[in-house]
């Protein structure tokens, strides 16, 4: 260094004397010199050269050029190893503004000037005025040696710790720097402990620097589990990204930090619910396994991480091919995990589960089957003092009332509603989610037996969940569903206006908040419609039935045409048009309706639970039909269906005095077109049978005792007319 610096001033001296002083080459020789005074460490005489140099840098390439930053920078440097840090403040200040662009040499030193600098802030416990040196010292190394370079490394390690500091002293914590460094087993004592070690490796060849970085990445998201910080899962995610960027591919822990990394992605994504974090997640889930080989029980918590993933990927995209993905991944995990393994009723249950969704969208029998008996082996396995053991029930509820569906099996319906019972009295106290699901099968259990002690438990427990309810959560608007949809129900059995200006208050509020899926947003958007359709018959209001139309067709956007309960979206849509027929007297919206009711019927086997309903929104559609068209085969095509309607239909269900109106209704009309006595008595009939099922809806009981009493009268039966419509006005 002395040599060159000889050098170099003889050169300066030469081009001053030919070219003059601001002559380019004269001021880069300058420069070179005071370089050489740098590496010498004497700052007095290189700080005087760098003031020179920076002056005329100035004069000659402007305040802004390169050559007169890094020469301010040098003479900066010089300045802070003499230790005056106070002349050189506004020349830091505007650097820390400048210095984006640049050549290497002028840059490296910034680098280390802020590093030493931020240093020296932090050991005065000057920790604001330390980070922003930090940061740019760690950017400027970014962008000219790379990440996975040594010095880059050093200096995150640097700024990870400043902002550590930071967040500690924010938090009212103990600064690390101003407690003695203890050999505790702490998070932090072991983080400060490998980070000071690994700054001490950094300055010579470190072969193990993968094992440390993964190590320390590892502590920062233990940390992250201890506080819930997002600085320190950013921090562990940082150097297991490190650890795979410079180790070996050959390496023996590289499956283990993929997985690691991969299991910070997934954290940051449920916390910030960011998909690109989740794809992260399950491209280096993916990539674990590639390397995880061996068929054995550690591959299976590599493959159960894979299926989480993507089980949550499915929720966000569309299309099964994610959801067939993870059941698939999630049974070989299941294969490899050992009888006796502590893990196996967990994953029994998350596998019932997954079934469970793949069978709510495409109807696969076998899905059901094996699902129910996974969740039974499940609940076998697992302790009643463990929190999934009540989730399981949960699942076990929904698997049974899913089969009811299918099969009308009564006793399938009642173990759906016994299990979701046992899961909230069991489980966690005040779980929205036990709640919302118990509501759920006692909404069922009421449509299909008519029990109004069933109906409000269901209010009861819907609208507990929602009170529990956590005012963010992502499950928030499938509670506010749930509510609005049996308030529905509880308005239709009793026609109470506040009902449905609740249900309406609630699903319109659901709308608003996004949600977890498409089913779950369908389901919304399908229960609006159907509580204005209700709106429109009690006040007659045509834009509300025009509303109903409107998110009636949003809910069928929504929905894939491959999933399964898109028969009911249809289904409700095919109400609709039918009323809205009776008003306009369009024939395209009765084609239409017609269309879409056909479709459901071949949807749903004679066993499903709503397959009368099915029939009877067929009736009605040949009826409304009738009425236009005056051809009487419509009409009988409508009483036929009516009548298949009534033979699905149980004899104690509520729906059946509807029903038996209904019926009743249509031989009345069909008396009035062709005065055949038989279709009286039949009409007749229908009303009095309609009549007497007393657990009836009240407002349909009245109609049907109402029209028993007139054609009783017509008959001739008068005592028999008088007695009930007695009943009627009591």
């Amino acid at each position: 260094y002395i040599g060159a610096q000889r050098i170099h001033h003889q050169l300066y001296e030469a081009y001053q004397a030919k070219f003059g002083e601001n002559n380019y080459l004269a001021i880069s020789s300058l420069i070179d010199e005071g370089d050489m005074l740098i590496y010498q460490t004497k700052y007095t005489e290189a700080e005087a050269i760098f003031k020179e140099s920076t002056r005329r840098c100035e004069i000659v390439f402007g305040a802004e050029d390169e050559r007169t930053i890094y020469s301010l920078v040098s003479q900066c440097y010089a300045a802070y190893g003499l230790g005056r840090i106070q002349d050189i403040e506004s020349h830091i200040c505007r650097l820390l503004k400048d210095l984006d662009e640049g050549s290497r040499f002028w840059s490296k030193r910034a680098a280390w000037l802020f590093f030493e600098m931020s240093k020296g802030y932090l050991a005065r416990g000057a920790i604001k005025e330390a980070e922003p040196l930090a940061v740019k010292a760690a950017e400027i190394s970014l962008k000219l040696l790379g990440r996975g370079d040594n010095e880059t490394i050093l200096l995150g390690l640097n700024l990870d710790r400043v902002r550590r500091q930071l967040w500690q002293q924010q938090k009212g914590l103990p600064v690390e720097d101003t407690v003695s460094l203890t050999r505790d087993e702490t998070t932090d004592s072991m983080i400060r402990r490998l980070e000071l070690s690994l700054m001490k490796s950094l300055m010579r060849p470190n072969p193990s620097l993968p094992r440390s970085l993964r190590l320390l990445g590892t502590l920062y998201n233990a940390k992250w589990s201890e506080d819930g910080a997002m600085l320190h899962l950013e921090m562990a995610i940082d150097k297991l990204e490190l650890a795979i960027l410079i180790g070996e591919k050959d390496d023996g822990d590289r499956p283990e930090c993929l997985r690691a990394l991969g299991k910070a992605y997934r954290a940051r994504f449920l916390y910030q619910d960011t998909l690109e974090d989740l794809r992260k997640a399950i491209e280096l889930a993916e990539a674990a396994l590639e390397l995880k080989v061996e068929p054995d029980e550690s591959r299976a918590e590599y493959l159960e991480d894979l299926c989480q993933n993507l089980i949550d990927l499915h929720e966000r995209a569309s299309g099964l091919e994610h959801l067939d993905r993870a059941i698939e991944v999630g049974l070989e995990a299941l294969s490899l995990t050992p009888l006796d393994h502590p893990k196996r009723g967990l994953y029994l249950g998350r596998r019932a589960s997954e079934l469970l969704i793949r069978y709510q969208e495409i109807a696969n029998r076998d899905d059901l089957e094996k699902g129910i008996e996974l969740i039974t082996a499940a609940l076998v396995l697992t302790p009643k003092t463990e929190s999934q053991w009540s989730n399981f029930c949960s699942i076990h509820a929904d698997l049974y009332r899913q089969r009811f569906k299918q099969d009308g099996n009564i006793k399938d319906l009642e173990k759906a509603v016994d299990h979701a019972t046992v899961a909230v009295r069991d489980g966690p106290a005040d779980s929205p989610l036990l709640l919302d699901s118990l509501a759920r099968q006692l909404e069922y259990r009421y449509q299909a037996l008519g029990n109004k002690e069933d109906l409000d438990k269901s209010i009861v427990a819907a609208e507990r969940a929602l009170e529990v309810c956590e005012p963010g959560s992502k499950y928030r608007a499938d509670y506010l569903t749930t509510l609005g949809n049996i308030l529905l129900e509880r308005f239709d059995a009793t026609g109470h206006q506040e009902d449905l200006n609740h249900a309406i208050l609630h699903l319109e509020n659901a709308r608003d908040i996004p949600k977890t899926n498409a089913v779950a947003e369908a389901r919304c958007l399908s229960g609006l419609a159907t509580a204005f359709t209700l709106y429109y018959k009690r006040t007659d209001d045509h834009a509300s039935l025009e509303a109903a139309i409107h998110n009636e067709r949003l809910a069928l956007e929504t929905l894939p045409d491959w999933f399964e309960g898109k028969s009911e979206v249809m289904n409700n849509m095919a109400l609709h048009l039918t009323d809205r027929f009776r008003w306009t007297k369009m024939a395209d919206d009765i084609d239409e309706a017609a269309k879409y009711a056909e479709m459901v019927l071949t949807l749903r086997p004679p066993n499903h639970m709503y397959y009368a309903g099915s029939l009877n929104n067929i009736s009605n559609i040949m009826e409304a039909r009738f009425y236009e068209s005056k051809n009487l085969n419509d009409l009988n095509s409508a009483i036929e269906k009516a009548e298949d309607t009534l033979s699905a239909t149980q004899i104690d269900h509520t729906s059946r005095t509807g029903r038996l109106f209904n019926l009743g209704a249509k031989y009345d009309v069909r008396y009035g077109k062709s005065n055949d006595p038989q279709d009286l008595q039949l009409a007749a009939k229908s009303f009095i049978d309609g009549w007497r099922i007393i657990n009836g809806p009240p407002f349909h009981r009245v109609m049907a005792g109402s029209q028993a009493a007139h054609r009783l009268m017509e008959l001739g039966r008068l005592e028999e007319a008088t007695t009930i419509a007695m009943e009627v006005v009591d």
